[in-house]
Parts: structure tokens; sequence; C-alpha cells
């Protein structure tokens, strides 16, 4: 375990304001938050000011990579790259072992309030920086006191929550004979009841969460890289995964699948997750391809319209009252999309590839370089309520509201922890 490092940038009392009555924390202990959806249920976490800028309270440095945030029982977790100074056998040698510098995969906990790390899990994996940084691609996944992670080859891992001990391990690719995408596997854990699954193979595969032995596979077929969407169908559990050339619904227990539909991309890079609103389901792609909302029926959907002008390639979309809020790769632009229609109601530009999730009514954006932006989720139009920026260098990882902090990543892995808060009043001038 290597020493703790931490930089502390600023502390500072947290305003009243947050003490609304009625306000509540909210942990976000999964990829996409508590209901799979990029949306926390945080209200007044903003204040009622109608301006503000982040500050930021600590920074860490968390290693090369694109995993994202969780947030479970005052522990924060994430995932990077770096590099180690390891022993391996070497018979040539005197002492018949040598050092050498080699690439690891890291999961780190933190503490949330002060950025100091608690303890780390550490195996060798490979950069693999294909066209971008390189690192991991998945978020950690916190249930029941275990930390499921899943990496860009294909190792699966079950850690304790309090201290990073593993409590089991599973090779998928070399066990299961699943074929990992071009740019390796990048779905997140999905927890259900004593599963856990994995967009890995044709549509998923799911080890018991209690030992890591198989429950159920699909196939070996490339996934996609988005991670498994639930939804419920008389009181059953169902999971939407994407492919590498179709997505499909499969059974969460049993890996059934209740329909599988085409779609193709360049690359075959079927990236962000769909969104499933009780019989519909909206799908989006870049690279040209577009979007589309389908309608479930038990064994099919239905494409209810096509949308070419909007292409959400790296990151989700969020669905508010009836509008999905998404980065949009034609035009580099954050775009408002009417769900039923969808007719384009606005697109803000100088986003990038940037990211967004939602909180009490709030969009809470992130661009691509490092901006991290507030605004009202309406589809009257875009109106900011603050800004400021957080971050530099490539910034493709989506921020996380969690206990009214906000915390952010950049591909170099800076982690930064900020709040908001009022911004100082314009000096007053005396003539």
């Amino acid at each position: 375990m290597r020493a703790n490092r931490f930089t502390t940038i600023g502390v500072l009392i947290l305003s009243m304001a947050f003490m609304t009555v009625g306000a509540m924390a909210d942990d976000w202990p999964n990829w996409r938050g508590p209901q799979h959806n990029g949306i926390s249920s945080e209200p007044n976490w903003i204040g009622d000011w109608p301006a503000c800028e982040p500050v930021i309270l600590w920074e860490q440095q968390v290693g090369t990579g694109f995993s994202s945030i969780t947030v479970a029982d005052g522990r924060l977790y994430t995932m990077g790259s770096n590099e180690r100074m390891v022993e391996v056998l070497d018979p040539d040698s005197r002492t018949g072992v040598v050092q050498r510098l080699e690439e690891m995969d890291e999961v780190l906990c933190l503490d949330p309030n002060t950025g100091e790390i608690l303890w780390i899990h550490a195996y060798p994996s490979p950069l693999t920086a294909h066209l971008y940084e390189g690192g991991p691609s998945a978020t950690p996944t916190i249930a029941d006191g275990s930390v499921y992670t899943f990496s860009k080859e294909g190792m699966a891992y079950c850690l304790d929550a309090n201290d990073g001990a593993v409590l089991w391990q599973s090779d998928l690719v070399t066990d299961y004979g699943v074929r990992a995408p071009t740019y390796g596997f990048a779905g997140s854990p999905y927890v259900d009841a004593n599963l856990v699954v994995y967009n890995a193979g044709t549509h998923g595969l799911a080890l018991h969460a209690a030992d890591g032995t198989l429950a159920w596979e699909t196939g070996t077929s490339r996934a996609g890289y988005s991670t498994p969407v639930p939804f419920d169908v008389d009181g059953e559990r169902f999971l939407v995964l994407m492919g590498e050339r179709t997505f499909a619904a499969v059974a969460a227990q049993t890996g059934e699948v209740l329909w599988e539909h085409r779609w193709v991309t360049q690359y075959n890079a079927n990236i962000p997750d769909p969104i499933v609103d009780s019989n519909l389901v909206f799908v989006s792609t870049g690279y040209n391809e577009g979007s589309a909302l389908f309608e479930m029926a038990t064994d099919h959907v239905t494409e209810l319209w096509f949308e070419k002008k909007m292409q959400t390639w790296l990151n989700s979309s969020v669905l508010w009252e009836g509008f999905l809020y998404g980065p949009n790769d034609y035009g580099k632009a954050l775009t408002c999309v009417e769900r039923d229609t969808g007719w384009i109601m606005w697109t803000q530009g100088g986003f990038g590839n940037g990211s967004v999730m939602l909180a009490d009514g709030k969009l809470i954006a992130l661009s691509e370089d490092g901006e991290l932006c507030i605004a009202e989720a309406s589809p009257a139009g875009y109106r900011e309520l603050g800004r400021g920026r957080i971050l530099t260098g490539r910034c493709w990882t989506v921020p996380v509201l969690a206990n009214r902090k906000i915390y952010a990543r950049n591909a170099a892995g800076r982690l930064v922890c900020v709040e908001l808060m009022p911004a100082e009043p314009e000096p007053v001038r005396s003539r």
C-alpha cells in the first residue's frame, strides 16, 4: 500500500442554504446512480442562489482512465491505471527475482470529505491506449458491503468494501470464452439480488454474488460498451444491453432473451446506455448514426421515430419530464430532445463530447475541456445558473452529485471534489 497523497485546496464552512428544511443527502452507489438513470433524488442541493460557482474543496490523483465515481456508506470509489514497481521471477538474476515497472489497474477507496486514500487494490492490466489515454472504463458498483469491478481485459473482482480484500475474482475471457470488444470491456457491473450481471458475451453474463460462480451466459460474441439497464414487466426484472451490432432485453435472473433488435454503427461502437421508460426504450449512438425511440412488446420492439441529428457518442442522456438532455456528437453540443417525437428543442454549443447528470430539475454538465455548468432542465431553452472551470485536459467521465458535493475527474486521473458557493457580488464603484 502506498502512502496517502492528497492536497486540500480549500476548507470551507458549508452554507446554511444547504441545510434547507427537507433537503436530503443521497449516496451514488453505482454507475448512473441508484435508479440507473443518471438522476439524483437530492433536493435543494443548489440552494436558492440566482448564481453560483464551483469551489474545489480537495483534489486527488487516481490514475489514468475514465472510470466514474461511486459514493456509498461514507466511502468514495473509482479506478485508474498507474505504473508500479513489482517483483518478477528471473532465474538468471542473483536473487532469482528482479524489479520492474508494470502497468496496473487500481481500485481506490477514498474519504469523500477529504480525498484521503483509505485503501487500494491493484492488479496487472495493460493501459491499452487505443487512440485515447487508456485505463479502466467501468465504474465500481457497491452493494451489501462489497465492491464489484470489471476491467477492460475481462477481470471481474469482488472486494470487501471495508479494506479492499479480494473475496473472489473471475477472468471472464479465460473462464467463459467471451470476446472483448475492440476497446475493451466498458460496462459496469449490475447487481440484481444474488447475481452480478456484466455486459460480456452476446447478451450478457451473470455470476453469483456470493462466490463468483457462473449463473448464466448468453454466448461469446462481442458485447457493446454500455452497462445493463433494468426495467420491470409484471414484477420480473429485465435488462437492456447493447451488443456489438444489436440491443436486446434479457431476464436478469435467467439470461433468457426477451427480444433482440439490430443496431449497427460504424466501428461496431454501441457505447451509451439505452434509456428505458415504461414500455419505451431510447437508443442513441455516435459515428454519424443517430437516435431512435422504440416501443417494447413481449418478443420484439417497434421503432416510433428516428432522428439523425441527435448522436450520443460516449455518454448517456437523462430523461426528465418527457424530454431527453444529452451530449450530442452532431455539433458537439448539449441537446434537448422531446422524447415522444424526437423533435430537437434546443442545442447549446461549446460542450464537446462532455457528459451530463440531473438533480432536482437541474442539469449538472461537464464539458469535454473541464467546465462545470449548472442549468435548468427545461425544453424552453438553455438557461444557465452557474459555471466554472474545475478541470483541464480530456474530460469524458460523467460528474457525480453525492451528499451535496460534486465529484469529477479527467482522463489523466485528476479527481476533484467541488461545492457550489454563492458567487461574489460585483464591487460597487463610487462615482
